[in-house]
């Protein structure tokens, strides 16, 4: 692949010591060649292997060079990516014209019914504790999920990242008490805080906002 990231050993360690509150500290995807530099002292580099073993899916790591830097090519191979970016792509090459019959054929109302599906697969699988079948069902519900939004994009209705921004924004605005300067130290007083910035949001889209649900 043509893409590079360098990343420091030790932000590997932190990330490491974050996990699982790990989400987006570090952009590592097998499709693009990694260096990792200072790859030094035992209790750093220890860490630090578990950290990429994981998120590359690895089962070894070359040896480092005189330098202290570890190269990891890149694996261009589509099935090999951990990031929803390449996911995307794939979604989208089975859409093109040259792409797969099935899924070209496919609709928003009849992905939708897949998902309701998915979910109950998934249920099945949490209550039974296997999370190795959950994590593939999961995964199988984020497809549907961006099979719809690339069918949206492809009628220039939104895309993914509109999907994505909406989100976020009422995750923060929701949520004052954790990005903002409220308080809130039950549920309950989560679930008031929640129901009043609704009802805000309400009342602006009632005077011509655009918040949503």
């Amino acid at each position: 692949g043509g893409s590079l990231v360098v990343v420091d050993a030790l932000a590997l360690a932190e990330a490491r010591a974050a996990a699982p509150f790990d989400a987006g500290l570090l952009a590592l995807d097998p499709s693009m060649t990694t260096v990792i530099t200072n790859w030094y002292g035992d209790a750093v580099t220890a860490a630090a292997s578990q950290y990429l073993q994981r998120r590359l899916g690895l089962a070894s790591l070359p040896a480092p060079n005189d330098d202290g830097c570890i190269v990891i090519p890149a694996d261009d191979s589509p099935a090999k990516s951990t990031s929803v970016a390449s996911l995307r792509q794939i979604y989208a090459r089975l859409r093109r014209p040259d792409g797969c019959p099935w899924d070209r054929e496919q609709s928003e109302l009849s992905t939708l019914d897949y998902i309701t599906e998915e979910i109950d697969e998934l249920r099945e699988a949490l209550e039974d504790g296997d999370w190795s079948h959950a994590a593939d069902e999961l995964g199988d519900i984020l497809g549907n999920i961006l099979m719809i939004a690339q069918i949206a994009a492809e009628r220039d209705r939104f895309g993914l990242e509109d999907t994505v921004a909406l989100l976020s924004d009422k995750l923060v605005r929701r949520h004052p008490h954790v990005f903002g300067g409220e308080r809130a130290e039950s549920p309950e007083e989560v679930l008031e805080i929640w129901n009043r910035v609704k009802q805000q949001e309400s009342h602006e889209l009632n005077r011509g906002g655009s918040t949503t649900e």
